[in-house]
C-alpha cells in the first residue's frame, strides 16, 4: 500500500518531519531522556510563540512515547 501522504503532499510524513529510518536499538534511559529534551523543547518553543517548531517537538515526543509503550510491553 502506498503511503497517501506521499500522494497528497508529494513527501511522506517521516521525510517532511525530517524524520529518518534506522534501526537502532535505544535504552529505556535514552528513550526517557529523549521524551523529557522534547517535553522542554515543545514547551519552549510554544512558550516563544514557535508553534510550527512545537508542533515538530511534540510529534518527536509521540515517538518517543510510543517507543517507551513498546519497551514496557511483555513479549
Amino acid at each position: 500500500m502506498e503511503d497517501l501522504s506521499e500522494t497528497f503532499f508529494g513527501a511522506t510524513d517521516e521525510e517532511r518531519l525530517g524524520i529518518e529510518h534506522k534501526e537502532i536499538m535505544l535504552s529505556k534511559e535514552q528513550i526517557k531522556k529523549n521524551i523529557k529534551y522534547y517535553e522542554d523543547a515543545m514547551r519552549n518553543a510554544a512558550k516563544e510563540m514557535r508553534f510550527e517548531d512545537a508542533a515538530k517537538f511534540r510529534d518527536h515526543l509521540r515517538h518517543y512515547k510510543d517507543l517507551e509503550i513498546l519497551e514496557d510491553r511483555p513479549l
